[in-house]
């Protein structure tokens, strides 16, 4: 088969010699192979790819050979292979797959003279990159130590990413050890216990980033720098705890399962849309800045809690909720919380009835309410709280189909000043789940300012949901005022955050919805005049 030029092995062994092996292949796959390295006689001189997926392989040629036409070589899988091949004979190799390699121990310095390269390297817990620190232990290095050290500075771009073969927990990653032109880096599971804080500056060509699976506690806090980033993935990065600001060329971005993540440093509107698809089942995220922020109760300013109606915190102080969170999918019980989420701050705790302070309330029944607010000569109003008292629907009955369903329609508040036809309407992105056959209260406080609601306007406040998931019994509302001379509280009110439209869908009519959640709520399949 002199012109054979495709061939797929799978799991073959080959006895006898290499010498009448087709020489004119140009594609090899031989998964499973069971030679310990590939024979000097075996001829591969016209190959562009070679797939040795699942092989025995301990070192895949000895010395140098020359393939000058390979682009790809996949040895992923291969657990026997301890160190890649002298890859100085292959100048236009392209991709060197390594995936879960799990006793790689050292890349061959032969990679930092090709520049088309991309390296994969998931998987690989037992490989070991330089060091930061190497240069300062030199005293303690062996000659032949000495003699990697010296081969850095002819490396060209890539300062060189073999390694010293020193026994530690985890791998180590220098942006020295990376070249400055690489366009996509795939380091999943390989055990990182830390990206270095000057890998932006110095990997300001890179466009992909793969760090699934990794343990490090925290990323650059300059990740902005990285100017052409279009893809960062940090799935089950368990230790994650926070995602600093990115550039706003990141496309797409993906954290799911980072069980530690709690906070999102936000920086522009767009990047908002990205951030709510990737963060399911981070069961800890209780804020994204500029957007929503949950925190203990406690914590909350004692102003605020006098603002939505609370005086007595004692008597509430041991109760637990169970929450969940409809932009991560997840439920947490924990004690009482307050969301505070475009100008709005709510809390849910168990209750029946809407307590006796709220002036008007809604017949049982009825989901709309609509006031003329009274005339006050000397005073302003600054908010208005509403209490929404609801129970669990009709296919909620176990829970079961809260957690796992993703069109669900949860309390909604929307509030209307029919005066000045203004229109705001609200899903909160957590809410409580009531116990069964038992009643929760939504209380929440909006701030207003710049006079959206004033003496002798009609407003409509409106409760919407779904019977199937969670039925609404009854709400009210109330105003809240302070004297004209009053300068106001410092906590940022809902109109200034509407000023950023960007943040919120907005109709062709001006009226605003506040939705953080997935994709998968749309606000024209629940809201309705």
């Amino acid at each position: 088969m002199h012109n054979l030029e495709l061939l797929l092995l799978d799991n073959v062994k080959v006895s006898g010699g290499y010498e009448d092996f087709p020489k004119n292949l140009i594609w090899l796959s031989w998964r499973g192979c069971a030679l310990k390295s590939i024979p000097t006689n075996f001829y591969l001189e016209n190959l562009i790819a070679l797939d040795l997926r699942n092989s025995s392989l301990q070192h895949v040629w000895k010395g140098t050979k020359f393939l000058p036409r390979l682009e790809i070589l996949n040895l992923s899988h291969s657990h026997g292979l301890v160190t890649t091949p002298d890859l100085s004979g292959s100048p236009n190799l392209k991709r060197l797959i390594l995936k879960d390699c799990i006793n790689l121990k050292e890349v061959d310095e032969s990679i930092g003279d090709l520049e088309k390269l991309v390296l994969i390297l998931s998987g690989c817990s037992n490989l070991v990159l330089p060091a930061s620190k190497i240069v300062e232990n030199q005293s303690d290095s062996t000659p032949s130590d000495m003699k990697k050290l010296s081969l850095l500075s002819a490396v060209k771009p890539w300062q060189s990413i073999r390694s010293w073969v020193l026994p530690r927990k985890y791998l180590q990653l220098t942006s020295a050890s990376l070249p400055q032109c690489l366009k996509s880096l795939d380091m999943s599971h390989c055990n990182l216990s830390e990206i270095p804080n000057d890998l932006p500056s110095s990997l300001s060509s890179l466009e992909d980033l793969n760090l699934d699976g990794n343990p490090f506690l925290s990323l650059p806090v300059n990740m902005n720098g990285l100017s052409k980033l279009q893809t960062l993935f940090l799935d089950r990065c368990t230790n994650l705890e926070m995602i600093p600001e990115l550039p706003p060329s990141v496309e797409t971005l993906g954290a799911f399962e980072c069980n530690s993540l709690k906070r999102v440093l936000l920086n522009l509107p767009n990047m908002l849309s990205k951030i709510r698809e990737a963060v399911l089942e981070c069961e800890n995220l209780v804020e994204i800045q500029n957007v929503f922020k949950i925190r203990p109760l406690r914590s909350v300013d004692i102003e605020m809690i006098k603002d939505i109606g609370l005086f007595n915190l004692e008597s509430i102080g041991s109760t637990e909720v169970e929450m969940f969170n409809y932009l991560t999918h997840t439920a947490r019980k924990g004690p009482l919380q307050g969301l505070d989420e475009c100008g709005i701050f709510s809390i849910f705790l168990p209750g029946s009835e809407v307590p006796d302070w709220f002036c008007y309330k809604s017949s049982m029944g009825n989901s709309e309410l609509s006031i003329t607010i009274p005339p006050h000569l000397n005073l302003k109003i600054r908010g208005l709280n509403a209490c929404v008292v609801y129970a669990r629907g009709k296919v909620h009955v176990e829970g079961y189909a809260f957690y796992t369903g993703v069109s669900i329609h949860q309390p909604l508040l929307q509030i209307s000043n029919e005066t000045k036809s203004l229109k705001w309407t609200y899903v909160p992105v957590t809410v409580g789940f009531p116990k069964e056959k038992e009643h929760m209260l939504w209380l929440s406080h909006w701030r207003f300012a710049n006079d959206e609601l004033e003496g002798g306007e009609e407003i409509r406040v409106s409760v919407r949901g779904d019977a199937d998931d969670l039925l609404t019994k009854e709400f009210g509302i109330q105003l809240v005022y302070e004297q004209n001379n009053n300068e106001g509280t410092v906590t940022e009110d809902i109109t200034t955050m509407f000023q950023h439209e960007t943040w919120f869908h907005k109709n062709e009519l001006g009226e605003y919805f506040i939705c953080n959640q997935g994709e998968w709520f749309r606000p024209e399949q629940t809201v309705s005049d």
